[in-house]
């Protein structure tokens, strides 16, 4: 074996040294390079993973969210419309009551306008009735000027006066 290891070139005490200066070598860099690197690396994944999660969180977070906000929604829209709702049904309520006011108000009107034309028709007639009773009187006494004496046409006249009155 040892001219095997010759015929290759290989020094058994530098390929010893060299082994140490290997194992030397990658115990240094276990302990002071790889070591601090896979920390590095280890916080890095739970770094990465703690982000993931609170994204996770944050999506189910603002899924909850939008799903509240579009209950809110339909809840606004429900109240604008019963609003809506109620505010046509008193816009109909007060017409209505405002057209039972006019109504009430014209047949008053009319009422009114009946009884002035009643009371104006009495006093026409009224005072027709006068003025035909003094044409009648007038025509009377006209009649009986020269039929009877003046005591007699007094008389006549007066009973006629009173069957007209």
């Amino acid at each position: 074996m040892q001219d095997l290891i010759n015929n290759f070139g290989i020094n058994g005490f530098l390929l010893a040294a060299q082994i140490v200066n290997f194992l030397i070598i990658l115990y240094l860099l276990k302990r002071f390079a790889f070591g601090p690197i896979l920390k590095l690396l280890q916080e890095r994944k739970a770094k990465i993973a703690e982000s993931l999660k609170n994204a996770e969180e944050t999506e189910k977070l603002l899924a909850e969210t939008e799903e509240k906000e579009k209950e809110i929604l339909k809840k606004a829209q429900a109240q604008a419309q019963e609003f809506l709702t109620d505010a046509k049904k008193q816009a109909s309520e007060i017409h209505e009551a405002a057209e039972a006011s006019a109504k009430v108000t014209v047949e008053k009107m009319i009422a009114d306008a009946n009884k002035k034309i009643s009371l104006s028709t009495d006093e026409a007639e009224k005072e027709l009735e006068k003025k035909i009773t003094t044409i009648a009187i007038g025509i009377l006494e006209k009649s009986l000027k020269g039929m009877l004496d003046e005591k007699d046409q007094q008389k006549v006249v007066e009973r006629a006066m009173k069957d007209l009155h």
